[in-house]
Formats: C-alpha cells, sequence, structure tokens
C-alpha cells in the first residue's frame, strides 16, 4: 500500500517492490463493501500519483541545480503539491535520490522483457540502457550526476539504498548477457555473469571520470566511450578468418636473430674456456 511504501521512505528502508503496490481489490479482500474497496483504489491511485509527481519533480531539478542546491519547497512547487506533502514520503530530501535512480532500473527490467519477447536484440536493449534518456548539456549532466554523488556521500542510507539498486542492475543485465550467448550475439568464453560485472563497473567508471573532469564532457561522448567498452567486453573474439589476415606463430628462440650485444656475449665466453 502506498501509505506502508510512505512510512518506509521516510525511514530511508528500502521498498520491497520497485513500484507501490496494486490497490487491492473484492476479490483480495472477500466480503469487503465493493464502494470501501472503490474508494480505497482511489486513495492508492492518488498517493501513487503524488509520488511519482514528486519524484519526476526531483529529477528535472536534478538537471538544472545539484540537488543540494534545491529546497524541498523548489520540489513540491514544480510538483504542485504542497510542501508538507513532501514528507509523508520522504524524511530527507536526499532520500528521493534512490527513487529517481529506480526508474532506470524499471525501465532495463522492461527491456529484458522485451528480449525474452522477441521484440528487440540484447544488444539493442544493451545500447538503450547506455543512452542518456534525454538530449542533454555537459552542465545538465554534471549536475544531475553529482547530485547522486553528494548524496551518497552525505547519507549512508542513500548509499545503501543505491547500492541494492546496483546490484538488480546487475542481475538484469546478466540476464541480457546470458540471452545475447544464446543467440550468438556475445562472446561465449566467459561467465555472464562476470561479463555484467565488467560492464557495469566499466560504465560506471566511465561515469564517475567525466564528472571527476568537469562539466565539459559531452554525454554523447560519454555513452559513444560505453558503447567501446560495451563491444570491448562483449564482442566475440575476433579469429584470424573475421580479420582477413594470416596471423604469424611465434618465432622460435632458436630462430630469432640474435642481437650484435648477444653476439659479443657469445664469443666473450667462448673465448674465456
Amino acid at each position: 500500500m502506498a501509505e506502508d511504501r510512505a512510512s518506509r521512505l521516510k525511514d530511508g528502508t528500502r521498498p520491497a517492490s520497485s513500484a507501490p503496490a496494486a490497490p487491492p481489490t473484492a476479490e483480495a479482500l472477500p466480503g469487503q463493501p465493493t464502494d470501501s474497496v472503490s474508494r480505497q483504489s482511489r486513495r492508492e491511485r492518488h498517493q501513487r500519483e503524488i509520488f511519482e509527481r514528486l519524484v519526476d519533480a526531483a529529477r528535472q531539478l536534478m538537471f538544472s541545480r545539484p540537488l543540494d542546491d534545491a529546497r524541498v519547497q523548489d520540489i513540491t512547487d514544480l510538483a504542485d503539491v504542497g510542501k508538507g506533502t513532501f514528507f509523508n514520503f520522504f524524511s530527507a530530501k536526499e532520500l528521493v535520490i534512490p527513487e529517481v535512480a529506480r526508474e532506470r532500473v524499471r525501465q532495463l527490467r522492461q527491456w529484458v522483457d522485451q528480449v525474452k519477447a522477441g521484440h528487440l536484440s540484447s544488444r539493442e536493449a544493451l545500447n538503450q540502457y547506455l543512452q542518456p534518456n534525454r538530449k542533454l548539456t555537459p552542465s545538465d549532466w554534471h549536475n544531475y550526476y553529482g547530485s547522486f554523488i553528494r548524496s551518497m556521500a552525505h547519507d549512508e542510507r542513500v548509499r545503501s539504498s543505491m547500492s541494492d539498486l546496483l546490484s538488480e542492475q546487475e542481475q538484469l543485465v546478466r540476464h541480457l548477457v546470458a540471452l545475447g550467448q544464446q543467440k550468438g550475439e556475445f562472446r561465449a568464453d566467459r561467465d555472464a555473469s562476470a561479463l555484467a560485472i565488467y560492464l557495469l563497473h566499466a560504465f560506471l567508471g566511465l561515469q564517475l571520470t567525466a564528472w571527476i573532469a568537469g562539466a565539459g564532457i559531452d554525454p554523447e561522448d560519454l555513452a559513444a566511450n560505453a558503447r567501446l567498452t560495451f563491444d570491448l567486453l562483449l564482442c566475440p573474439p575476433s579469429t584470424p578468418a573475421r580479420l582477413g589476415k594470416v596471423v604469424r606463430p611465434p618465432i622460435p628462440s632458436s630462430q630469432r636473430p640474435k642481437s650484435a650485444h648477444r653476439e659479443r656475449k657469445r664469443r666473450g665466453r667462448d673465448g674465456s674456456h
């Protein structure tokens, strides 16, 4: 229920699911009057809508300024709700950060489902995952990513929730890699779990490096670098036939040309005996 979710968010604990619980139905609660169920359903939908508006408003603000520089009232004004409403869901401004990140995990889960249904290839799904959600200026991206870094550094509850979300992402990326291996899209000489972890760590490392370097990093360049890392990690190893080149075997040590220095050393040893 949305009320239960709100209480857990206020305490800084991660909800058990990635979305508000589905409203109760008459079938789920035998004997409950239909009009009571209807009122409860409307209340659940209303709570969910307010929650999503608050999270979306925080996301929009994070593009224009770091969350540290925004006030709770800036979020609620943009969400068009009263300031006190924010604290029905979050006990601190920083606790909205994991919910902003959770939207990315939800998208990744949808892409996994589309790959399983045959609507996307694993490579297409991972390419979408590496792409920014919207057109960003370097300053937009620096503000947005910096909000995550600062909030995790200042609040252990945020860091813990983000760690849980990273574990979810690892599992979902592992599914995509494993599906791609089954279809011959990706290399199969490495474990899917290991490749998923390498890919995520490389991508997160690129993001952190770009943020440290400053706002001059173009998000499109960052995405291109991420895709290059993706190709290097996941593409099947190249073979001589595919490259169209003949790979020469290593020269045996007995056939390697001797350097002048080695030749003088040999002659010196021969002369000393």
